[in-house]
């Protein structure tokens, strides 16, 4: 939130002499920072460090959700969606906000450690048999009726713990990675189990087997024990971050790399990982220095990602994606960084902003931002812009 007061006062597009007839100011926030990602059929739910961002598969349309709704960060670490269609969102430390008709009367509830959340710093969200679970750094609760409340057993032997993913494989039985490893929870007869197996990023199903990220390797639950299979090996293969699985392919991400699981030869097999640095450079002029952090699989087997830039925190890489050829990447059309230095109008009506790390953006009247990205962009610094005489200078 520390740019955002800025950026309300930068990007607000408008004609200068109309300033005094506008009422609602209008946001514009890079959401290329991704920190998960949620398939829900068609669509890619992405929690950003610039609001919701949802993705549709079927025609690649954006839909961008900030703007509006009167949040209290844009840093969001998880979303989901329930059967009623309401949008629920964490926060690094702002606690979960419920968004009922976010397309058309959007309303906005929060829950916090005030009114018995467990924690503010929210990690991750799981939707499960009319019930919503939540995922903090110190232990994991649920909601009831759509307020805060405790799960028998599960909350009390977890208090405490960082949880990291929450997977429910059916109605009955939920999986919590987290500090202490993977636990099993029975919702009906409350019965409760630890794996202490490390410390477990992430979880997910393939081929009718439970699937885990550790720090060290991937592990397959099998005859109520946890065992290591194949694991990424070589540059760029620590540490894990995620493991995901859908259209019956299964993949790992590790900070630097994307894998692919190879059922024939029972090996992690990397995915392009030169034609990645070569997509990245091209696209963002980054030489390596890419954090990636988010993987979600949609239904064709698609791998999707999301990361940042290293050297550049403010900076995200959008949703990248491999299709089989080579990498691709759909950009939402934003502002390219969140940290506005300057903005100018030019004679047209139409805006030009230029970002503290990545590159200078020009908004004509739309919702749509083009990025100017020349080695002049790419600039750690980019302090002041004007526009005279149809010349832009940076």
């Amino acid at each position: 939130m520390k740019y955002l007061i800025l950026l309300c006062a930068a990007a607000v597009i408008f004609p200068s002499s109309a300033i005094s007839d506008v009422a609602d100011w209008d946001l514009y926030i890079s959401q290329s920072k991704i920190n998960k990602i949620v398939a829900e059929g068609d669509s890619l739910w992405c929690a950003t460090d610039g609001g919701i961002m949802l993705f549709n598969l079927a025609d690649s349309v954006f839909t961008s959700y900030f703007d509006g709704l009167e949040l209290r960060s844009s840093n969001i670490e998880a979303v989901v969606a329930d059967e009623n269609n309401n949008i629920w969102a964490g926060f690094r430390s702002h606690g979960i906000a419920r968004i009922r008709n976010i397309d058309t009367n959007p309303k906005v509830n929060w829950y916090t450690e005030e009114y018995d959340l467990i924690n503010d710093g929210v990690t991750c969200l799981a939707y499960v048999d009319d019930e919503i679970y939540y995922g903090t750094v110190t232990g994991i609760g649920k909601f009831v009726e759509e307020m805060p409340s405790d799960e028998i057993t599960l909350t009390d032997s977890l208090a405490g713990s960082y949880i990291c993913d929450i997977l429910a494989v059916n109605d009955t039985i939920l999986w919590v990675a987290g500090s202490k490893g993977v636990s099993r929870f029975n919702r009906i007869t409350f019965d409760y189990d630890c794996f202490p197996i490390g410390i477990a990023f992430s979880l997910c199903s393939f081929n009718g087997n439970l699937y885990c990220a550790t720090g060290s390797s991937i592990q397959r639950f099998e005859v109520d024990q946890w065992i290591p299979v194949g694991f990424p090996s070589g540059p760029g293969s620590y540490p894990l971050i995620s493991v995901a699985s859908g259209g019956g392919e299964l993949y790992c991400l590790t900070s630097e790399r994307l894998y692919h699981w190879d059922s024939s030869l029972l090996i992690w097999q990397s995915v392009d990982a030169a034609g990645m640095s070569d997509f990245f450079y091209t696209e963002y002029k980054i030489w390596g220095g890419v954090i990636l952090r988010a993987l979600e699989v949609d239904n064709l087997g698609n791998p999707w990602i999301g990361g940042y830039s290293i050297r550049m925190p403010g900076r995200g890489v959008n949703l990248c994606s491999y299709d089989g050829n080579g990498w691709i990447t759909m950009n939402p059309g934003g502002l390219s960084s969140n940290i506005i230095r300057q903005v100018d109008m030019d004679p047209e009506g139409g805006v030009w902003a230029s970002t503290t790390h990545y590159g200078v953006c020009y908004n004509s009247g739309n919702d749509k931002w083009l990025s100017y990205v020349d080695s002049l962009s790419y600039s750690r610094y980019n302090i002041a812009i004007i526009c005279f005489n149809d010349y832009i200078s940076s």
